[in-house]
């Protein structure tokens, strides 16, 4: 949702004059957002095994990893394969300057399948991409492989949590970017063995409002570079996990509706933007109030798309599972040969 807002109100379709402190408060903070995402990442494919060191689930999430993911990127793609062949979308000269640069592409089925299934994960470009924010993908997937060699090489190992602590600081200081942003993922994981050991809940209430205020205000006074805004995400998620109130905000229902639809929201939002949000800028876009009001339509416009997108991203679960189930039987096949 914050990198929806982020894009609509900030960097995409902005109201007026571009407001350089805007994306340091926590709803358009599309960075923290992000950092946070990864973070979640490593904690959430992390803590089943840690907890319970059954192999299987180990191997059910590592066959199934790329599916999940690579699915529902090809579903969004495809709608904007679609809206190019078409001609849903203007020329790039003819487009607001912004848009411009973005989708100059020929159109093909071949480009499409290279891009949505391979380049998107392995060489990334932007000049070749059919939704921006897909920039995040490659660091998911290959933050995955690091989790889960991770909890497999360590699990049973004294100091893992030093030892993820010290990977994910020597990460965080490299001279490349996507590198650094992968030091979020051992964070993550050193996370879940912290909670997994009861610290993060003995932090208690007061230290836990002190840390999420911390991770809210850091924007504000710290360099924007990726350790600063690691730094950040880390003290605002224990924040979260430590203070009563915003715990129980992130286990409610609400929490859990928009955490159902937020890859899809995060993957459809940009065709919103492209076929409806700029056209509806070039021709009506003329005073503040006008384009205030299409903000507010392309956002809504987002949050219903990512609710139609659904049924994409419940098969990418289903097929990820599948695979999963199939790699658990193979093995457990394997294992009983060799037995």
């Amino acid at each position: 949702m914050v990198v929806v807002l982020f894009h609509v109100f900030h960097e995409g379709l902005p109201v007026g004059a571009k407001i350089g402190w805007l994306p340091f408060f926590l709803p358009f903070n599309a960075g923290n957002a992000i950092f946070v995402f990864f973070l979640v990442s490593g904690f959430a494919l992390s803590i089943g095994y840690l907890s319970k060191g059954d192999l299987r689930s180990w191997i059910r999430i590592a066959a199934g990893r790329y599916v999940r993911l690579a699915v529902p990127v090809l579903g969004a793609c495809a709608i904007m394969n679609i809206a190019l062949a078409t001609g849903l979308l203007r020329p790039p000269s003819e487009r607001l300057p912004i848009f411009q640069d973005m989708l100059t592409f020929q159109p093909s089925i071949e480009h499409l399948f290279r891009f949505a299934l391979l380049d998107v994960f392995l060489n990334y470009d932007f000049s070749a991409t059919y939704i921006g924010a897909l920039w995040t993908m490659s660091i998911e997937l290959w933050g995955s492989v690091i989790v889960l060699m991770g909890v497999l090489l360590l699990r049973e190992l004294p100091g893992r949590i030093a030892i993820l602590v010290l990977c994910s600081a020597a990460l965080a200081f490299s001279q490349e970017q996507s590198a650094s942003l992968l030091a979020l993922f051992p964070a993550g994981v050193a996370m879940a063995e912290a909670y997994r050991a009861g610290w993060l809940e003995r932090i208690g209430a007061k230290p836990g409002a002190v840390l999420l205020a911390v991770g809210v205000a850091a924007p504000f006074v710290l360099p924007q570079t990726v350790w600063a805004g690691s730094a950040a995400s880390i003290a605002f998620v224990v924040g979260v996990i430590a203070w009563g109130p915003a715990r129980s905000f992130a286990e409610g229902k609400l929490s859990s509706r928009l955490g159902a639809i937020s890859f899809p929201l995060y993957l459809v939002h940009g065709p919103v933007m492209w076929i409806v949000g700029e056209p509806l800028m070039r021709h009506f876009g003329q005073d503040m109030a006008a384009r205030l009001a299409i903000d507010i339509a392309i956002v809504a416009l987002s949050f219903a798309t990512a609710v139609a997108f659904l049924p994409v991203n419940w098969l990418a679960v289903r097929l990820a599972h599948a695979m999963g189930n199939g790699a658990v039987r193979l093995f457990q096949r394997a294992a009983l040969r060799f037995a």
